[in-house]
C-alpha cells in the first residue's frame, strides 16, 4: 500500500487528517494522513472551494411538512448569486425539494447579505457552512 503524506495546513501549518462522513447517518471518521489507499486531496484552503450548482446542490436531508405540502431540505450553506442585472452577492440559504400539485419542484430560501430573498436572485455557487466556534457564556 502506497503511503499518503498531506502537506501542513496552509493557514497554520498543523497537520492535517483525512475526514470521511457517510451520506446517509452522518457518521463521520477521522483518518490519519498515512492510512488511506489511493488517495489524492488537493491542498487548498476551506474558502476557495464553491460547488456550482451546475455540479451539484446540496443533499435534502430533513423532511418537512406545512399543511398537505411535504418537502425536504439541505442544512443552511453558504451561496453566490447573481441579480437580475448582473450584480453578484454571498447568503446563507437552504436548498428544498418538494411536491406541489403532482409536480417535483425544487428552489432556494434565504437572503443576501444585501437582504434581498434569495427567490429574487440566482444561486450560482454553494458551499457547507464552517462549524459554529464555541463561545462562553
Amino acid at each position: 500500500m502506497k503511503e499518503i503524506k498531506l502537506e501542513p495546513c496552509p493557514l497554520c501549518g498543523g497537520k492535517m487528517t483525512i475526514r470521511c462522513t457517510c451520506e446517509q447517518c452522518g457518521l463521520t471518521v477521522e483518518i490519519p494522513s498515512a492510512s488511506p489507499p489511493s488517495v489524492t486531496l488537493p491542498n487548498t484552503r476551506a474558502d476557495d472551494h464553491w460547488i456550482s450548482v451546475k455540479d451539484a446542490l446540496p443533499k435534502t436531508r430533513h423532511k418537512k411538512t406545512i399543511d398537505d405540502y411535504v418537502y425536504w431540505d439541505s442544512d443552511p450553506v453558504a451561496v453566490v448569486t447573481v441579480d437580475d442585472i448582473g450584480d453578484s452577492s454571498i447568503g446563507v440559504g437552504i436548498y428544498y425539494v418538494g411536491r406541489e400539485d403532482g409536480k417535483l419542484v425544487s428552489a432556494w430560501d434565504g437572503f443576501t447579505v444585501e437582504d434581498v430573498g434569495l427567490y429574487n436572485c440566482t444561486v450560482t455557487h454553494w458551499r457547507p457552512l464552517p462549524k459554529l466556534p464555541e463561545v462562553e457564556k
